[in-house]
C-alpha cells in the first residue's frame, strides 16, 4: 500500500512541477527566447508584440489602408497597435509587405 501511495506522491509532483515550469515559461519564455538568439516570425502578423517585431502595422480609420511603421519613422512612437482593428507587429518588413502593409511616407 505504501509503495502505491509514493508512486502517486512522485507522478503528482511531476504534474505540479511541470505546471509551475509551464506557467512560468508562459510569462518569460518570449525574453528568455529572444535573450538567447532565436528569432521570432509573424508571418500572418502577431496580435501582441514580441521581442525583436517592432514594426507597427496600423490600419487607418475605417480599414481604407493598411501602412507600417518601423522605428525611426515620424509616427512610430505615436502609433499604438490594437489587434481588435486588424492591427499587427511584424518581425520583418518582407512580412508586412507580404501581408497587404505599405511603408508610411513620413
Amino acid at each position: 500500500m505504501n509503495e502505491d501511495i509514493s508512486a502517486w506522491s512522485i507522478i503528482g509532483s511531476i504534474l505540479v512541477l511541470l505546471l509551475i515550469v509551464g506557467f512560468i515559461w508562459g510569462i518569460i519564455g518570449d525574453e528568455v527566447q529572444y535573450f538567447f538568439g532565436v528569432r521570432f516570425h509573424c508571418p500572418d502578423g502577431c496580435i501582441s508584440h514580441k521581442p525583436g517585431c517592432d514594426i507597427k502595422g496600423n490600419v487607418v480609420f475605417g480599414g481604407s489602408e493598411k501602412i507600417y511603421h518601423v522605428p525611426g519613422d515620424k509616427y512610430y512612437w505615436a502609433t499604438k497597435i490594437d489587434a481588435r482593428y486588424g492591427e499587427r507587429w511584424f518581425c520583418t518588413e518582407a512580412e508586412a509587405l507580404a501581408n497587404g502593409w505599405r511603408h508610411s511616407s513620413e
